[in-house]
């Protein structure tokens, strides 16, 4: 019986080599599954809340008009004038016509059909600026707006 001592095992160590594929996988799978923003925003706005929302459709043909109070890299406040932000750029009220027949000039034929333009305006913005902004959106021929909101919680 002396053949079947007991002999003091230890835990053999873990395996690490398919570490890496592990983690190159869920690397792939953030790349894949992360939206990265478009357009850097120089406005800070508040999302104003609705009852009736819907989603648009047709993601290539939507422009993003931003309206709020300017900010700075950090994200701070930078002054208490309202500023109109369509694409990495400010604009004016007179100037808004040209950025969107830049913007449109961008665009594939068929999205050109479906271009809708999204105001993101802050909920404390003046509506006589929002009015000027429309009007200036129907000289530019952009007649498709939609207003950004989150959808008010009701509370049951």
């Amino acid at each position: 019986m002396s053949r079947f001592r007991r002999r003091n095992h230890e835990v053999p160590g873990l395996n690490l080599a398919s570490m890496p594929d592990l983690i190159f996988t869920v690397l792939f799978f953030f790349m894949i599954v992360t939206h990265m923003r478009q357009t850097e925003l120089k406005v800070r706005y508040v999302v104003p809340q609705g009852t009736e929302l819907e989603k648009t459709g047709h993601k290539g043909s939507v422009v993003y008009l931003y309206i709020g109070r300017p900010v700075d890299a950090q994200g701070k406040v930078t002054g208490d004038e309202e500023r109109v932000q369509i694409n990495d750029r400010y604009v004016t009220v007179d100037e808004i016509p040209t950025a969107i027949a830049e913007a449109r000039d961008k665009m594939s034929s068929e999205d050109r059909m479906h271009m809708i333009v999204s105001i993101h305006a802050d909920k404390g913005t003046d509506m006589g600026l929002v009015s000027d902004v429309k009007q200036a959106l129907r000289q530019a021929g952009a007649l498709r707006i939609n207003y950004s909101a989150n959808e008010v919680k009701s509370e049951k």
